[in-house]
């Protein structure tokens, strides 16, 4: 299995966000599942994670 993140981090002004991707891929054998979670966030800071739309949406002409 294979992880990747981009940007691998990054600043943020009061009042702002980020957003970050993580990409993975089965290098061989099964698929397997991958759990996130975050530690360090100062006190006010909300840390979320989200899954992708899947399948992706098709761009409209």
């Amino acid at each position: 299995m294979s992880l990747s993140l981009s940007p691998g981090s990054a600043s943020v002004a009061q009042v702002g966000s980020a957003t970050a991707t993580v990409a993975t891929a089965t290098t061989s054998g099964s698929a397997e599942s991958v759990a996130l979670s975050a530690s360090g966030a100062p006190s006010g800071v909300t840390v979320s994670f989200s899954r992708p739309r899947w399948p992706p949406a098709t761009p409209r002409r």
